[in-house]
């Protein structure tokens, strides 16, 4: 099967019911609040963002967003496109926190835009090693944000964290070794705390490749 790239879309009700945009920020800095561990239990109390990779740390994925609805539907209007670099798979879940929308792709990139206007601040791009075998597929599934740091699982099995406001790496760690057959798509996404500290868990472990 031919794996087929997509543009991620936002779509515009009506000129009438969209709040003012505020001034972008400065070139490679997103204006945005740190996200705490309150902010995430309660994300229901803020559905203009999605903060996780289910929406809400129930899992059920629904929007508490009012603005398109039976009525409206038919008056939607592409407001802007974003191209995916590489023609490959995407089968992310963007993050979208006070307006910053991060979006992976293929096969282990994220980038932040203005989710107002599409406009880009940053990208980072995860340096893959030759030859990776891969169980399943050049593959993305999304970032998890806690404070101002983004979670990320890469192709190699391994987990980065990236500065949301710039997009730079902060630290990178080997998971499993991506020579033994060893590759990780998974959003972080599940959040523990213990001893007063906060810690990310991946939602599943890393994956592994039989030998041929």
């Amino acid at each position: 099967m031919r794996s087929i790239g997509w543009s991620v879309a936002a779509l515009l009700v009506v000129a009438a019911q969209t709040a003012p945009a505020q001034d972008p920020p400065g070139d490679g800095m997103a204006l945005l609040s740190p996200v705490t561990w309150e902010r995430l239990v309660n994300s229901d109390d803020e559905p203009h963002n999605w903060l996780m990779y289910h929406g809400a740390l129930h899992g059920q994925r629904f929007s508490r967003l009012e603005q398109i609805n039976r009525e409206n539907v038919d008056r939607l209007e592409l407001k802007w496109a974003h191209q995916i670099r590489q023609l490959d798979r995407n089968e992310t879940t963007p993050l979208v926190v006070d307006g910053v929308m991060f979006i992976t792709e293929s096969p282990s990139n994220v980038t932040a835009v203005d989710a107002a206007t599409g406009r880009a601040y940053w990208r980072y791009e995860h340096p893959l090693p030759d030859g990776i075998r891969l169980c399943c597929g050049r593959n993305n599934r999304g970032v998890a944000i806690l404070g101002e740091t983004l979670f990320m699982s890469t192709n190699d099995a391994h987990l980065v964290a990236i500065d949301a406001r710039s997009g730079s790496l902060l630290w990178d760690t080997e998971v499993a070794d991506h020579t033994k057959g060893y590759s990780k798509t998974a959003t972080s996404s599940r959040w523990t705390r213990r001893r007063g500290r906060r810690y990310g868990a991946s939602s599943s472990a890393a994956r592994r490749t039989r030998r041929r």
